[in-house]
């Protein structure tokens, strides 16, 4: 375990100390992004988020398939799926689009 006992002698620069691996790794690219330093690999990132759908089942997953509408009553009732009725303390008021 880390020590975790601050003394002036111990921490001059008043920095704080990093007391596991992924916290000092944090404080590291913090520095790097204030001075601007901080340049990431796009293929890196690439393949991180590509391992992270693949860990999730994400990027295998097929979408679902298309519900045809095809008729304008299929139209209708796919629509209808997306509106939003008004609530009885909103009918009074006006669109508020058009206001």
């Amino acid at each position: 375990m880390a020590d975790t006992t601050r003394t002036p002698e111990s921490t001059p620069s008043n920095e704080p100390i990093a007391f596991d691996e992924r916290t000092r790794r944090v404080m590291e690219l913090r520095k790097q992004v204030q001075a601007g330093t901080y340049r990431p690999d796009a293929h890196e990132i690439a393949r991180a988020i590509l391992e992270e759908w693949s860990v999730n089942g994400d990027a295998l997953r097929p979408e679902p398939p298309a519900i045809p509408v095809e008729t304008p009553s299929e139209r209708q009732a796919a629509a209808a799926r997306f509106v939003v009725e008004k609530t009885p303390d909103s009918r009074g008021r006006g669109d508020a689009r058009t206001a």
